[in-house]
């Protein structure tokens, strides 16, 4: 069998955040992505209601992404430098771009316990069960509140984006492409 190689996705990172910018982040918890049933917004929402009961001053779910709201990238990119914190807890992702995205734009990120989630954000994301509503609302109280935690997941977050650009991403591929051709030649 020939050797498996794989490029990451990259992304552009925004301006990295300051201890006051990341407390200052006053937004809603942002929510990237479509509406399929693998993106776990009904759980989603059950958490966030059963989150609000312990903590009354949670932000409320912003939804982004078709059905509910379809917005550009200059909007995105300000809903993200914004937001008190970027939740993904899909059931499953092939890669996971709103969990890189929320990196590099130095946003808090509470994300599913998956393996493409663990390989994009390492260390720098809260990590929750996508199938316990019980776990999923116990990090939105935890990421709400938690400021040192929140300054941390931003700042290392960042950091873990910045090796994962799309300049290295189309470097990645230029040299996958060069070392297919040289196994090519006779």
């Amino acid at each position: 069998c020939p050797p498996v190689r794989t490029v990451p996705h990259g992304t552009d990172c925004n301006e990295a955040s300051t201890a006051q910018r990341t407390a200052a982040r006053t937004g809603p918890l942002l929510v990237l992505g479509d509406q399929r049933a693998r993106k776990n917004r009904n759980r989603l929402e059950r958490a966030h209601r059963l989150a609000k009961k312990q903590c009354r001053d949670l932000p409320g779910l912003a939804f982004v992404g078709p059905p509910s709201r379809y917005i550009g990238e200059t909007e995105k990119h300000a809903a993200l430098r914004t937001c008190r914190a970027v939740v993904h807890v899909s059931l499953f992702e092939g890669f996971g771009m709103p969990v890189l995205e929320a990196l590099a734009a130095s946003a808090p990120t509470l994300c599913s316990d998956l393996p493409p989630h663990r390989e994009i954000a390492q260390d720098h994301a809260l990590f929750v069960d996508p199938r316990s509503t019980v776990a999923i609302a116990a990090g939105l109280v935890r990421i709400h509140r938690d400021e040192d935690l929140r300054w941390q997941l931003a700042q290392g977050g960042y950091q873990r984006a910045g090796s994962m650009t799309a300049e290295q991403t189309a470097n990645g591929w230029a040299e996958l492409h060069e070392q297919l051709l040289e196994e090519a030649q006779p």
